[in-house]
């Protein structure tokens, strides 16, 4: 609801409120011209041809704008939009989820877009559980005939020299393929796979693939959700604890630094205020998300934890997350019933393509997006080694769960 949105900032400015309203309203026209760009190819006649499409629409003034925008820092357009700071603090801690800090150039639209989509369009929760997405996804294939294996590791990517052939499974088996072989792993993964079939030049790019810094994860179950200091928290699914710009960008220098920050970005996951089913009648679950965390501890910023491997360090760095939701939720620990935390190197070892903790398979800065990610000349996942294609969030239009870069590869392969 736009308006309770508005009413809600116009306790802080009617200044802003009014521009909250604003942009709201030009939303579905920017949403056009922005979705062409992320949801096209990203090759450089495509890319002149989204300029020349934006400057016939928008004309010289307005294409530049747009431009401009494009290159901006969060905190940039921010403060340039919007008078209060809290406002600016709501919209910022968006762009964390990304490796968006307040002053890294580009970064303005992942707030921008998230702000403005979820007014747009809300915010979709499976119901159940995050895994309704993928059980969907897999009855999809299966409907189609496809086959989906777990539990079977890939040791190399077969080829004959020239093409990729098929994959062997860690225990010897082979699997051939007809068309393609697509890898959706991170992009040094696809060097080893390939086992020197790769062009140097490429190789060298794939295994230079720069990651954002990680994040670690707190899982609680709850007798009861969070007694925030404000009570309507308890309605909301997310709570982002970043109090102003400042903070968010200490927290991410002191984690590109190497240290465990003073005070990590908290991102309050609270599924069970909008779907029960999800725990047991009467109880909560709550998830953390500590942005930013170092994928190698060099030490702590605020000089209290020692460890420097995550196996000591996760613990203590756990502790000093509850602290800082406890002060928003006072009591918090009285309510956990049980506790489960997976450092950053835990979550590569569940799953090897969260490189050092990154959660969205490399940094999204400018040198690594648009007609750079993964590398020039292979945004669209193209490799040297014919039939073989990579996939995934390290791949133009990068992170999240449109699967952008997966829908683009089979259109191609479909000739559609």
């Amino acid at each position: 609801d736009p308006d309770a949105t508005a009413e809600r900032i116009a306790a802080f400015s009617t200044r802003d409120a009014q521009r909250w309203r604003e942009l709201s309203a030009a939303f579905p026209g920017e949403a056009e011209t922005l979705f062409a760009l992320l949801g096209g190819p990203m090759k450089i006649n495509a890319l002149a041809s989204f300029l020349l499409r934006l400057w016939r629409r928008k004309g010289r003034a307005g294409a530049a704008a747009t431009l401009r925008f494009l290159l901006s820092s969060p905190r940039e357009w921010l403060t340039e939009t919007f008078e209060t700071p809290q406002l600016r603090a709501l919209l910022a801690a968006w762009g964390m989820h990304l490796d968006f800090a307040p002053d890294i150039a580009g970064g303005a639209l992942f707030p921008y877009l998230e702000g403005m989509a979820n007014q747009a369009f809300g915010m979709v929760i499976g119901k159940g559980g995050a895994d309704v997405m993928i059980r969907a996804l897999v009855a999809m294939i299966e409907a189609r005939g496809g086959r989906v294996e777990c539990d079977a590791p890939v040791a190399r990517i077969l080829h004959d020299g020239a093409r990729a052939t098929g994959v062997e499974l860690a225990g010897g088996r082979k699997v051939m393929a007809r068309r393609a072989v697509i890898a959706g792993v991170a992009p040094s993964a696809l060097v080893r796979l390939a086992d020197g079939a790769l062009k140097p030049r490429f190789a060298e790019a794939m295994t230079r693939f720069a990651h954002a810094p990680g994040t670690m994860m707190i899982h609680l179950a709850l007798s009861d959700l969070p007694a925030w200091r404000d009570p309507a928290l308890r309605g909301f699914a997310y709570v982002h604890i970043a109090p102003d710009l400042d903070a968010m960008a200490r927290a991410y220098q002191e984690a590109m630094a190497g240290l465990l920050p003073r005070a990590p970005v908290l991102v309050v996951g609270q599924p069970t205020a909008i779907d029960p089913s999800r725990a047991p009648e009467g109880k909560h679950v709550l998830w953390m998300q500590l942005r930013m965390a170092p994928a190698v501890i060099r030490g702590d910023a605020a000089g209290q934890i020692t460890a420097t491997d995550w196996a000591e360090a996760a613990e203590p760095f756990a502790e000093r997350a509850l602290d800082l939701l406890d002060t928003h939720a006072p009591g918090i620990r009285d309510r956990i019933l049980g506790r489960r935390v997976f450092s950053p190197a835990d979550l590569e070892a569940w799953n090897p393509n969260l490189v050092g903790g990154d959660q969205i398979c490399g940094s999204h800065h400018l040198s690594q997006n648009f007609l750079f990610r993964p590398a020039f000349g292979s945004a669209d996942g193209s490799t040297p080694l014919k039939g073989l294609h990579l996939t995934g969030a390290a791949v133009w239009p990068g992170a999240g769960v449109g699967a952008g870069s997966g829908f683009a590869l089979a259109r191609r392969l479909a000739g559609t």
